[in-house]
């Protein structure tokens, strides 16, 4: 068991308390993240929000956590990219506390604003909810859009 204290703050931005309540107690999450809710694009990615242990652990880096992914300097903030409607600077993708991740990106959030977003390897960025509840009511234990029995039906 990890001893280690989650930060409140981290480089001088308040966690939402949402989500550091969350975490003390040790909740487990629903592994399917739904997108585009109520929409014609409605779908479900697979997600996997990190534990505190996990946050804690050197996993992509022996010299930060986890939680730290975007204080890399191996990452070209300059190629930063949103859609049109979402507005995210490389300076808060640089303080983003990463949470968790997906298939091809990590989870984050947005310590100015407290937005969820999901980065992507080819410097995407994806907003998905504006606060950690919201984010919370996305999540399911089975997709929406019946991505598991769309797998079963190809076997």
């Amino acid at each position: 068991m990890n001893n280690e204290v989650l930060p409140t703050t981290y480089l001088g931005r308040e966690l939402p308390k949402e989500y550091v309540n969350s975490i003390e107690k040790g909740e487990s999450f629903p592994e399917w993240l739904t997108m585009f809710p109520h929409t014609e694009y409605e779908h479900s990615t697979e997600i996997e929000v990190w534990s505190k242990e996990f946050l804690f652990r050197h996993t992509y880096s022996e010299s930060f956590c986890n939680y730290a992914f975007f204080t890399r300097d191996d990452i070209d903030f300059s190629m930063l990219q949103t859609r049109d409607e979402d507005t995210l600077t490389p300076e808060e993708l640089q303080s983003a506390f990463a949470i968790g991740s997906v298939n091809e990106g990590f989870v984050f959030i947005n310590l100015h604003d407290g937005s969820l977003w999901i980065w992507y390897h080819d410097m995407f960025c994806e907003k998905v909810a504006e606060n950690f509840s919201d984010f919370q009511n996305l999540l399911t234990k089975e997709p929406v859009d019946g991505d598991e029995e769309d797998i079963d039906e190809e076997e």
